[in-house]
């Protein structure tokens, strides 16, 4: 069983206590951003980037997946998930030179991932090694225009496949420390369009500079693919996958603001984006808890709504473009889910198994399909926090959708892991 990160005494009543600046004016439908945390006291922003929150995906990637009925055709919806074995399952390549390739159909190593064994990540806590699975054919799952590609299995995949033009999109969007690499191996997918040859993706990020003449010509040395280490901390990968700053900050601050923005469209008014801004300016005199008793009745407003399947309250998410509404986010964004409850809801809650937030890094995006980078807190035994804030080697990519009919949005893929609590909103950061 995974373990969820847990606050130390400290860290959780600044987690808890958290003052912000007033809410931000109204945002675009096609994206839902929060202003920067600027007003902020830096040791709560420390305190934050240390907070719990950071696993949405512990127990989702653990369970099973949804697979067709053995002999039955590969269910197509958002996007195409197809088995091994299948007439249309894309074939394996290899670029020998520059002009020439050859077949990879017996490269058993084609598909690397990670996956949890005897409780751990890790095949030895010790080196920090992942423990990583090989395998010459999986199932895979394609966007619709059959331009992405990624393992879908129940582990986590360390590559993904993309067009060139993904790749170089994605590595002029990307703010951070990482780039992507057009590696040699490569799917040949056939559809109604035409070929397609989807190259496999490895993160590279610079370590520091050569020595000698290559140091003094200004190059760097660099990890590629499986060596790559990171944050595992979802909020600092996905800071160092974009390169934006404060995301813990910001990923509250957009909860809150959001949260009164949805109910003030319910009421016709701007009560609750009013009384959010007195709340805050109370909170940071110093009135922590007149600010949070206003943000957890927002939170029980929202819930009651939710539970009464209010078309009202959808309408709102649908127009802000919020949680399953949200819409495709463009290489180089941060995505975020956060809930928080009522006041009943926070005093009970058990931090062993709940989590406040959860980020990705938008990698790649083809019509409603993209793919993120992430990572989280695992808390494994063997290594602790030892690599929360960089040397972990456990990031992973997965592909999402925006279609709410599919059931794999972020926001789905979010709230169905059952770690959060309350009103729990999803919205993509730019800028």
């Amino acid at each position: 069983m995974r373990k969820q990160e847990q606050a130390d005494p400290a860290t959780d009543l600044a987690a808890r206590a958290r003052p912000r600046r007033p809410p931000v004016g109204p945002a675009s439908p096609v994206s839902a951003s929060a202003a920067p945390a600027g007003q902020l006291p830096p040791a709560s922003v420390g305190a934050l980037q240390r907070s719990v929150g950071n696993a949405a995906v512990t127990r989702l990637l653990s369970g099973a997946r949804r697979a067709p009925a053995g002999g039955e055709a590969p269910v197509v919806q958002r996007y195409v998930e197809i088995d091994p074995g299948a007439e249309n399952y894309p074939s394996k390549h290899r670029r020998a030179s520059v002009v020439s390739t050859r077949s990879a159909e017996s490269d058993d190593q084609f598909f690397p991932s990670q996956q949890e064994a005897n409780d751990s990540w890790f095949a030895d806590a010790e080196s920090r090694t992942p423990n990583l699975v090989y395998n010459g054919s999986v199932r895979l799952r394609l966007s619709d225009a059959l331009d992405l590609a990624v393992e879908q299995g129940t582990g986590e995949s360390k590559v993904f496949f993309a067009t060139e033009r993904h790749i170089q999109a994605a590595n002029r969007a990307l703010g951070g420390r990482v780039r992507l690499q057009q590696g040699s191996r490569f799917l040949r997918v056939r559809g109604e369009s035409g070929e397609r040859r989807l190259y496999q993706v490895k993160p590279v990020v610079a370590t520091g500079k050569q020595s000698g003449v290559a140091g003094m010509l200004g190059r760097t040395k660099k990890a590629t693919g499986l060596s790559v280490l990171t944050p595992q901390r979802c909020n600092e990968m996905a800071e160092f996958v974009t390169g934006k700053m404060g995301l813990s900050a910001r990923g509250i601050s957009a909860w809150e603001n959001f949260l009164a923005r949805v109910l003030d469209l319910l009421d016709g008014g701007g009560s609750h984006q009013d009384g959010l801004k007195e709340a805050l300016r109370l909170g940071q005199q110093g009135d922590t808890q007149a600010y949070l008793a206003y943000s957890r009745d927002m939170s029980r407003t929202f819930q009651d709504l939710k539970d009464a399947n209010s078309p009202e309250l959808e309408a709102a998410l649908r127009q802000l473009g919020l949680n399953e509404f949200m819409p495709p986010p463009p290489p180089g964004s941060a995505l975020v889910t956060v809930g928080y409850g009522d006041a009943e809801q926070e005093g009970a809650r058990d931090r062993d198994s709940t989590f406040e937030y959860h980020f990705g890094a938008t990698i790649a995006t083809s019509g409603n399909d993209y793919v993120t980078m992430e990572n989280y807190a695992r808390r494994d035994a063997g290594v602790g926090n030892a690599t929360a804030s960089g040397g972990d080697p456990l990031f992973f990519f997965r592909m999402y959708g925006t279609r709410p009919e599919s059931g794999e949005t972020w926001h789905g893929a979010q709230e169905g892991t059952g770690g959060f609590i309350g009103a729990i909103l999803s919205l993509t950061l730019e800028g």
